[in-house]
């Protein structure tokens, strides 16, 4: 059995705006540097948000969900040190994102990671509320937040299958943009996390 630590996140966002010769594209993209205990070497877990059409008490929900990646390579990289492997994905992101006319391309460290749990509310479906604190590359004052809520679905095929065919109940985190949580910004972890708990408690009284 491999154990392997997280040791960095990072997030990409490629933003292409709106022109005439240039459709908008935005796509996130989330890459984790695992470091084996055992080897001390450093490889790569990948994975790209895509939008699906849920199925929650018989209404469709639109929603972004971050999946193993199928396009990208970059888990073949490798390196002995967080750094080494860092240099070899900023290559080849420089290779198949270049940066062109119009085009952005934003990284983003998850410097924490939160979860709030709202389990006790027994009119909530949503199990937990993880929060990422991310802070943009080369800057030192621009803090920000990912929203994400843990819920439980009921998995079922849109074929038939026997009658005694018992769904599959899994848990997703699922992006919410519209969460109070959303939004919050700063000029450090600690002025994000104020912001955060001011909510929790406003929302609490």
């Amino acid at each position: 059995m491999n154990i392997a630590e997280i040791t960095k996140m990072i997030e990409l966002k490629a933003i292409t705006i709106e022109s005439l010769n240039a459709p908008i594209r935005n796509c996130k993209i989330k890459v984790s540097f695992l470091k084996d205990i055992k080897e001390n070497n450093y490889s790569l877990f990948v994975t790209e948000n895509e939008n699906f059409e849920l199925n929650r008490n018989n209404s469709i929900e639109d929603t972004e969900l971050f999946i193993g990646s199928q396009s990208l390579l970059w888990e073949t990289i490798q390196g002995k040190s967080e750094e080494e492997t860092y240099r070899k994905l900023a290559q080849d992101i420089e290779l198949m994102f270049p940066v062109e006319e119009g085009e952005e391309m934003r990284k983003f460290e998850v410097v924490k990671i939160l979860e709030i749990d709202t389990s006790q509310d027994e009119k909530s479906e949503c199990l937990s509320i993880r929060i990422e604190i991310v802070k943009e590359f080369n800057s030192s004052e621009n803090y920000s937040t990912n929203v994400y809520h843990l819920i439980n679905f009921d998995l079922k095929p849109t074929f038939p299958l026997s009658d005694n065919y018992e769904s599959a109940s899994v848990s997703l985190h699922v992006s919410n943009t519209s969460s109070e949580f959303t939004g919050i910004t700063g000029k450090s972890i600690e002025e994000v996390l104020k912001k955060i708990f001011d909510v929790q408690v406003n929302d609490a009284v």
